[in-house]
C-alpha cells in the first residue's frame, strides 16, 4: 500500500499499521508541510489499512484528500465556500492512495451528493484513479457524483503558493472548480 499521512499523530498510527498489521510492504509518502495550516484529527482516530477520518463535518459536498498540504488547501477551500456560498463541505482524510476501504468510505460519505478528490498527483496510479474506479463500479456510490481535482503533469518550480496556484490546487482554485461542478 501507499499512504500519505497528514500529521505526526497519523504518521505514528500508519507506521504501526505498516509494522504490526499489514503483511506486505507499505510506502509512506512524507510531505513537507511548511506554511500549511495545522490539521486537527479526531482525538480517538487510529488509522487502519484503507480507512481514514472525517476532519470537518459538512453536507452536500465532500472533499477527499491526503497529506498536510492538500488537506490544508481543502480546509481553506471549505472555509471560502462556507463564507461565499453558504456551502458546508465535509472534509475526509483518506491517507491511502490505493486499497481504500469502500465500506468505510461509503459510511464516511453518508448522504453527500458530490465527492471531490483533491490530489496533488497525476491521475494515473494515484488516489484519484482509485476513487474513480470505486465510484464507477461499486453500487454503494450510485448516488454520488465523483470528480477529481488533480495536476495534469509536473508543475513548474516556485514557492509553494505559486506552485499550488499554477496547478489549480490552491484553495481559491479548488473553491472555484467546486462551484463550476455544482452549478453544472
Amino acid at each position: 500500500g501507499i499512504c500519505e499521512p497528514c500529521t505526526a499523530q497519523e504518521t505514528e498510527s500508519l507506521l504501526r499499521v505498516a509494522v504490526e498489521a499489514h503483511p506486505q510492504s507499505i510506502y509512506m509518502r512524507l510531505a513537507d508541510a511548511l506554511g500549511s495550516r495545522p490539521i486537527v484529527l479526531p482525538d480517538d482516530y487510529v488509522a487502519g489499512f484503507g480507512n481514514g477520518c472525517i476532519v470537518r463535518e459538512g453536507t452536500h459536498v465532500a472533499f477527499i484528500s491526503a497529506g498536510p498540504v492538500m488537506l490544508a488547501q481543502a480546509l481553506e477551500a471549505a472555509e471560502l465556500l462556507t463564507a461565499e456560498q453558504r456551502l458546508e463541505p465535509k472534509i475526509i482524510n483518506v491517507p491511502w492512495h490505493r486499497d481504500i476501504d469502500a465500506v468505510w468510505l461509503s459510511d464516511a460519505l453518508n448522504d453527500v451528493k458530490f465527492a471531490i478528490v483533491i490530489d496533488n498527483h497525476v491521475m494515473r496510479g494515484a488516489q484519484s484513479e482509485e476513487l474513480r474506479r470505486i465510484f464507477k463500479y461499486d453500487a454503494r456510490f450510485s448516488g454520488v457524483i465523483g470528480r477529481h481535482i488533480s495536476t495534469d503533469g509536473f508543475p513548474k518550480s516556485g514557492a509553494p503558493a505559486e506552485v499550488l496556484a499554477q496547478a489549480g490546487l490552491d484553495a481559491r482554485s479548488i473553491a472555484d472548480q467546486v462551484m463550476e461542478l455544482i452549478n453544472g
